[in-house]
C-alpha cells in the first residue's frame, strides 16, 4: 500500500525557489501512515498531489481523506484548473478554505521506481517552470516546511 505524495506551497516562505519533490509513503509502515495522517488530520497539506499503486490504496486513500481529513470532492472549475499540481481528470477535494488535495483515480504501480518518478516530477517542472525539481533522492534547493522535516526524521527512525 504505497503512495506518492508531491506538496506545493502557494506562500512559499523560502529565499530560494520551491522544489518539487515526491514522497514515496509506505502506509503499511506506521511511521509514515503516521505521517500522513497528522499532517491529514491537522490540515497542513496546502496543496497536494496523491498517486496510488493499487485499486486497495485508493479506496483507503478516499477513506481516509473523507474520514480523517473530512473532505469535500469539488467538480472542475477554472479555480481548480489552475492550481500548480492540477492534472486533468484526477479527483478534486478540499479541505477548509485552502487546501485542495488532488487525487488520480487511476492507480499508478509503474511510478514506484526512481526513473519513473523522475519523469513525472520534471512533468511538474514543465508544466510551471519550476526552477527546481528534485533529481532521484537530492534535493536541489532546501524545502523548508514541517512536513518535509517530519518525513526526513521518520525515514531515520
Amino acid at each position: 500500500m504505497k503512495i506518492i505524495i508531491t506538496e506545493y506551497l502557494t506562500d512559499w516562505p523560502g529565499e530560494s525557489s520551491q522544489i518539487v519533490k515526491p514522497f514515496i509513503f509506505d502506509l503499511l509502515l506506521k511511521n509514515h501512515l503516521f505521517i500522513f495522517l497528522v499532517t491529514l488530520a491537522n490540515g497542513n497539506f496546502e496543496e497536494v498531489c496523491i498517486e496510488t499503486d493499487s485499486e486497495d490504496t485508493l479506496k483507503a486513500i478516499r477513506n481516509l481523506l473523507i474520514g480523517t481529513g473530512n473532505v469535500t470532492k469539488l467538480q472542475e472549475t477554472s479555480n481548480t484548473a489552475n492550481r500548480r499540481l492540477y492534472r486533468e481528470g484526477y479527483e478534486i477535494y478540499t479541505q477548509g478554505d485552502l487546501s485542495m488535495i488532488l487525487l488520480n483515480p487511476k492507480p499508478q504501480p509503474n511510478l514506484f521506481n526512481q526513473e519513473a518518478l523522475d519523469a513525472y516530477t520534471l512533468g511538474f517542472a514543465t508544466a510551471w517552470s519550476f526552477d527546481y525539481v528534485a533529481e532521484g533522492q537530492k534535493l536541489l534547493s532546501p524545502k523548508k516546511n514541517w512536513f518535509y522535516y517530519l518525513a526526513k526524521w521518520f525515514r531515520r527512525v
